[in-house]
């Protein structure tokens, strides 16, 4: 599989009224984008998981704890990937509904440039791990350098990877966006409820 099918929208066909053929054309490529991205996340923590513990072992100096924060990256990355999965597979995007459809995406959007954000601050500190390591003539030189050099390329894997997904989801909500911005939440009776309360 190369980039152009990883990141390609699927040709879809789907019967039905114009905003449903929308919506159902909206919500496949959304959820194409989210599966996509969560293997390239899955496939990114096991290989870094698994490659860490394995060189980990046979490494010393600064490459051991290169290897050693690799590998706890890829641990805690496969975590996030099954939570966001499970979270995916739960979301109100499979009720149909429109409204919520077009929420899910203001959600996800904004949950991509805040991931963003935190990207930037670890590239950040995996340099200044790494300046740290290499002129304050510290105790642990070589565990700074490592950690360093591992961070700064998770942070940058993870930068990319999150922008080049928002800028899908951004398309996905361009390509839909005559039909999304008529959308307004329809009072349902626990809106009103709860506006009566």
């Amino acid at each position: 599989m190369n980039c152009k099918t990883l990141f390609a929208y699927p040709k879809t066909r789907v019967v039905g009224t114009p905003n449903n053929l929308q919506l159902s054309a909206f919500d496949n490529r959304f959820r194409l984008i989210q599966r996509r991205h969560l293997t390239l996340l899955l496939s990114w923590s096991l290989l870094n998981g698994c490659s860490g513990l394995v060189a980990m072992f046979t490494s010393r100096g600064s490459a051991y704890y290169f290897w050693m924060m690799n590998g706890t990256w890829g641990c805690i990355n496969t975590v996030v990937a099954i939570v966001l999965s499970y979270h995916v597979s739960n979301s109100k995007t499979l009720t149909g509904n429109s409204f919520d459809c077009k929420e899910i995406q203001k959600h996800v959007e904004r949950m991509l440039l805040i991931n963003s954000g935190l990207d930037m601050c670890f590239i950040l500190i995996g340099f200044w791990l790494l300046v740290y390591g290499c002129y304050m003539g510290t105790k642990y030189h070589d565990l700074w350098l490592g950690f360093g050099c591992a961070i700064v390329m998770q942070g940058l894997f993870l930068l990319v990877q999150d922008i080049i997904i928002l800028q899908l989801h951004r398309r996905n909500h361009q390509l839909a966006a005559t039909f999304l911005e008529t959308i307004e939440e329809i009072p349902t009776k626990k809106t009103v409820l709860k506006s009566a309360i």
